[in-house]
């Protein structure tokens, strides 16, 4: 075991050393402890050392770490025993994380390297800049709504571009594993990581209940529009500061996935445009085939409903219309009805109208969802706990 003096950042060996012993720095004499354990601050995995505890989960510890060489703050994951100790889960756990490596974008906290040292299996990845979503929710609250959409569609971007080169969803999205840059960008972390299954026979779900989609309560597979869903149910958080569906519970949540409808956006907000109504509704819809299938399909409603007309640089402002404007030859305007709520306009200076119409899917397929619910038979596993922190159901 290497470790680094707090002293004088000396890197010292202490392969015969005994964990609670004492030694001295080789450099400064400084006395150090040896750590009980090689995953502890101040020891040094390859190019790394560890600086302290970022997060903890089931499957792995993270560690905000610094490499020597460079100086540079990173995070390294430590596997949980269960994965290091079993060759068999390992090697699969080896073979995710390269199919991750194999993907980057600048919204995403890429994978730097992997090693192995003090006899443990290391992943170090870029460490997240700013705040977590969770942190910005809890003291901040909602977000503008252009804002919100913005974060939303960088989030988007990275799972559908991350699920397209390796296959792989995140499966288990909530805040904590979003983060919101200096400049008010997303970082999407995790993915590939948060739902690694150590025992694949296990029956459990890994997922979190305010978070999860229908399809993988029920027991099916996950993909992207998976995920789209969890970013519906973040989105409406980020929108009004509450949850679309009402509970206390991890079953309560459960079941309100299943069968509740969930509210509309404008029910606790009315200020924001009509417009999202549609976005969160699309993207929470039971059946994934009623979701947006793609990013670029999620992006053109985002486009439309953030993006000011480029027909004018006039002041815009945005309204709910029940009738449409159509200019006649001699310029004046004619009324044409509309059924209310269908349209979005935004109105510009001079009076151009710019309409803004949602990418379409059919309503009445709606209530036709795939996913079985308790009453057709299928078994639904209750949470085995009842926190949002836990990622197991």
């Amino acid at each position: 075991m290497r470790f680094r003096c707090k002293q004088c950042s000396a890197i010292n060996v202490m392969n015969q050393a005994q964990p609670g012993s004492t030694i001295k720095c080789g450099k400064c004499a400084a006395v150090l402890t040896v750590p009980e354990h090689a995953a502890s601050p101040n020891v040094v995995f390859g190019d790394f050392v560890i600086i302290e505890v970022w997060n903890k989960h089931s499957h792995e510890t993270d560690f905000i770490a610094e490499q020597i060489s460079t100086q540079r703050r990173c995070l390294l994951k430590i596997p949980a025993q269960p994965i290091q100790n079993d060759k068999e889960v390992l090697q699969r756990y080896i073979a995710r994380i390269r199919k991750i490596a194999s993907f980057s974008h600048p919204f995403h906290a890429d994978i730097i390297t992997m090693g192995k040292d003090n006899d443990l299996v290391f992943v170090v990845t870029q460490l997240p800049q700013g705040e977590s979503l969770k942190k910005h929710l809890t003291e901040q609250g909602t977000f503008l709504w252009n804002d919100a959409l913005r974060f939303i569609g960088e989030t988007a971007e990275v799972l559908h571009h991350a699920y397209q080169k390796t296959g792989l969803a995140h499966l288990n999205l909530k805040p904590d594993y979003l983060f919101l840059d200096p400049y008010g960008h997303a970082t999407v972390t995790d993915i590939g990581f948060a739902a690694f299954k150590i025992d694949e026979d296990d029956e459990k779900i890994i997922g979190t209940p305010q978070y999860i989609s229908p399809e993988r309560i029920v027991g099916l597979d996950g993909d992207f529009r998976s995920d789209l869903y969890s970013l519906g149910i973040i989105a409406f958080m980020m929108l009004t500061g509450e949850m679309p569906y009402p509970g206390s519970s991890g079953q309560e949540f459960i079941q309100h996935h299943l069968n509740t409808t969930p509210a509309k956006v404008r029910q606790h907000n009315p200020k924001l445009p009509e417009f999202l109504d549609h976005i969160i509704d699309r993207m929470l819809q039971k059946n994934p085939e009623q979701r947006y299938q793609t990013w670029a399909e999620l992006n053109v409603d985002l486009q439309r409903a953030s993006q000011p007309s480029r027909e004018t640089s006039s002041p815009q402002r945005e309204t709910d219309i029940t009738e449409t404007v159509k200019e006649t030859k001699g310029g004046s305007a004619e009324s044409e009805p509309l059924k209310p709520g269908t349209l979005k306009v935004r109105i510009e200076g001079d009076s151009k109208v710019s309409l803004l119409q949602p990418t379409q899917h059919d309503p009445a397929k709606s209530s036709n969802s795939i996913i079985p619910t308790p009453e057709e038979g299928v078994k639904v596993k209750p949470p085995v706990n009842q926190h949002e922190e836990d990622d197991v159901i």
